[in-house]
């Protein structure tokens, strides 16, 4: 629940204490193996909800950019994975078929497990979000515990954050094919590759957003509350 939530409520705002989410197990979202870079393909994965209330996450607009590169005849191909599932799959889907996007594939819900190794197998993760109703976009960080360079829509809150510490694309969701050049010399340029990888990393150390650091921030919290009581 939200400030506002608890604000409508009647709770005076003295009553209130902002703690971070819950944090990136960095135990858990790591890659025991990493795929090698292949320079005949880009390998994309998006991780979203496809109903109505997440149009958001721009899975449209997604599709949208990867026909205009299929459109561009380009010796390099990308293939894409969409991860999630609801009531707006069928379209998306049946708009692929319409533009004959056969290097787009829908996988549905799949375990934490399965979803770890989707984004150790992907080249980069990307958050298409068309709007800020993305508050944060917390599958990217979780890419980045993996060591996996992220495409970040400049309207997610987390955008500002991947440019502070240049660990990753940010870009403009209704021009996916003016990055394409971007992503070539990214995967082309093992150094570019590992200074995202290792800026990932750096972000979630010192912005305080593993697992560690956030249950050490709410105990914190509520040893600081007991002791006022």
């Amino acid at each position: 629940m939200d400030e506002k939530k608890f604000k409508s409520k009647g709770i005076p705002e003295e009553k209130l204490s902002l703690i971070e989410f819950t944090g990136i197990d960095t135990e858990k979202y790591k890659c025991v193996y990493k795929h090698s870079v292949n320079e005949n393909s880009i390998k994309l994965l998006c991780i979203a909800r496809l109903d109505e209330s997440h149009k958001y996450k721009g899975i449209h607009e997604l599709i949208m950019g990867i026909k205009g590169i299929n459109d561009l005849k380009l010796p390099v191909k990308l293939l894409v994975s969409i991860i999630g599932d609801g009531n707006l799959r069928e379209q998306y889907e049946k708009e692929c078929k319409l533009y004959n996007l056969n290097n787009i594939g829908f996988l549905g819900n799949l375990t934490v497990e399965e979803m770890i190794k989707e984004i150790c197998y992907t080249d980069f993760l990307i958050l298409p979000s068309i709007n800020k109703a993305e508050g944060f976009g917390r599958v990217v960080l979780e890419a980045l515990s993996c060591g996996t360079p992220v495409i970040v829509s400049k309207y997610a809150g987390i955008a500002e954050l991947i440019t502070r510490f240049n660990a990753g694309i940010v870009y403009d969701p209704f021009k996916f094919v003016s990055i394409f050049d971007k992503l070539l010399s990214v995967l082309n340029n093992k150094q570019e590759l590992e200074k995202f990888i290792n800026n990932g990393k750096k972000l979630i150390a010192e912005e305080g957003l593993s697992l560690s650091s956030t249950t050490k921030e709410t105990v914190n919290l509520y040893y600081k509350y007991l002791k006022n009581k």
